[in-house]
């Protein structure tokens, strides 16, 4: 590419983009030129701690305006997401499990879904320095998957429940990995243990704009806010510019290489606008799904964790059962929201996930005017099976715990208690060997184009009962890796 830098087109600011920025960015050699175009504000965590929101709220988009940008036309069916400087960092709880190794070959393992075009191996390095960038507490020592360094942080104290789980089921309990500081770190203070995680009061979880911040104030970087990306001009499946409306005006940016980092509704539609027409873009969005229980417990008492959620139990995440029913791991929560009848601390939440198949009738569209349209096939069968599964081997669960009440208390009770959203929306263009079936490649380059590539979520041919953030983390930096090589 020449002596001059090379212009690099980044949309998005959240852990994607930005983790694919500090990639970029590690060797301060490189002759790059990042321009980064972030749809949403900046407002600074001082702001945002005054105002009680994570964006303006009377802005150019805020989070109260997100489902405008839009139509959801399966409304039973939520899709949540943030719009604005660091994107879901702004709002998530921090939870940073990586993938069992099973979860990147789910076909060949258990017949259902695809296989990815990577494996746990070929992540595991950049998973660990994800950890590292994002200062991730976790237990470095009794962990459900192989590592080759400690966490950077020690994890968080378990409550009074997690340890009689852990006594009693050390193969499948564990402390809980979370970007939730367990102790001050010179960006961010120690965790205080409240459990409003969502826009958290003393700054102890990882977000863009604490940890990151630095990336964008590079020489090397411009970054430009309030900026939406209406579609790219296409040459051959390359991209040649992006149109980007900024203010109501109207800019045409060029670079050498694009990467699309906003959530997999939004990159879907931008490649669908630009004229991208491959059979699988847009298609398999999905969801994990999940269950919050509330228990009565005989004796233990709980609330005394170092942090809001403190453990995981894989339980019911990897069994011979996958192969017909929905993998699910267990959250347990040191939230005290609504407590059964009786002494509160006798009360016991913990939320289930479950993983979901993706089905190419859930997928996204364009509305007559172009505006981006989610339809939702609906709960699978896999995925009530999976349900159906768990409560019929929960009696280990319930004699550690002493559990005397249990809401919901049947599988029908639990299957019309299902979440609307977990906050993470996956598929639309995802990743895989041939061409003709799969958006993007390995590197998440998309298939046939020299210089597209696409970032995040949206990637994941199948889900995981695991959050997928430290996943798409892990990935960027892969990408960037890969990117790297090249420039």
């Amino acid at each position: 590419m020449g002596k001059s830098p090379t212009t690099i087109v980044v949309v998005g600011t959240g852990i994607a983009s930005s983790l694919l920025l500090a990639g970029l960015l590690e060797d301060r050699r490189r002759k790059i030129r990042v321009i980064v175009l972030e749809r949403g504000r900046q407002e600074s965590l001082s702001w945002k701690l005054a105002n009680r929101h994570n964006v303006q709220p009377h802005g150019v988009v805020s989070e109260l305006r997100y489902r405008d940008t839009f139509e959801n036309l399966s409304p039973r069916k939520e899709w949540v997401f943030n719009l604005g400087f660091g994107g879901g960092s702004n709002v998530w709880w921090g939870c940073t499990p990586r993938f069992l190794p099973k979860d990147f070959k789910t076909h060949s393992h258990y017949g259902v879904g695809l296989d990815w075009p990577l494996s746990y191996g070929d992540l595991e390095p950049f998973y660990s320095k994800a950890e590292e960038l994002m200062q991730i507490a976790g237990p470095s020592e009794h962990t459900p998957f192989k590592r080759s360094r400690p966490y950077p942080l020690p994890a968080h104290r378990l409550s009074s429940v997690d340890e009689a789980l852990l006594k009693a089921h050390p193969d499948h309990f564990f402390a809980l990995p979370t970007a939730r500081a367990s102790r001050s770190t010179p960006h961010r203070a120690a965790c205080c243990a409240s459990g409003v995680c969502f826009l958290c009061p003393v700054g102890a979880k990882f977000t863009v704009e604490q940890e990151m911040a630095a990336l964008y104030q590079d020489p090397r970087v411009e970054l430009l806010t309030g900026a939406e990306v209406s579609h790219l001009e296409i040459n051959n499946a390359d991209v040649t510019s992006a149109f980007v409306s900024i203010a109501g005006r109207d800019r045409r940016i060029q670079g050498d290489l694009y990467c699309l980092g906003a959530n997999p509704i939004f990159n879907s539609a931008i490649l669908l606008k630009s004229g991208f027409t491959h059979a699988a873009l847009g298609r398999g969005i999905a969801e994990q799904r999940s269950i919050f229980f509330r228990a009565r417990l005989r004796s233990l008492r709980g609330f005394d964790g170092g942090t809001s959620i403190t453990g995981h139990h894989y339980g019911w995440y990897d069994s011979a059962a996958r192969s017909h029913a929905a993998g699910c791991l267990i959250e347990t929560w040191n939230v005290p929201r609504i407590a059964l009848i009786g002494d509160p601390r006798s009360a016991f939440e913990f939320k289930a996930i479950f993983e979901d198949l993706p089905h190419s009738d859930s997928r996204v569209t364009l509305s007559a005017q172009g505006k981006p349209q989610v339809s939702y096939h609906g709960t699978t069968a896999y995925l009530r099976k999976g349900v159906e599964h768990f409560f019929a081997t929960l009696s280990p669960l319930q004699e550690t715990l002493g559990i005397e009440e249990l809401l919901p208390a049947t599988p029908e009770q639990a299957l019309n208690a299902l979440s609307r959203t977990e906050g993470h929306i996956i598929g639309g263009h995802a990743m895989g060997s041939n061409p003709a079936v799969s958006v993007v490649d390995k590197y998440l380059r998309y298939h046939n184009s020299q210089n597209l590539y696409l970032l995040g979520a949206g990637v994941f041919p199948t889900i995981s009962p695991a959050n997928p953030s430290l996943t798409v983390a892990a990935l960027s930096l892969h990408c960037a890796d890969h990117l790297a090589a090249l420039l």
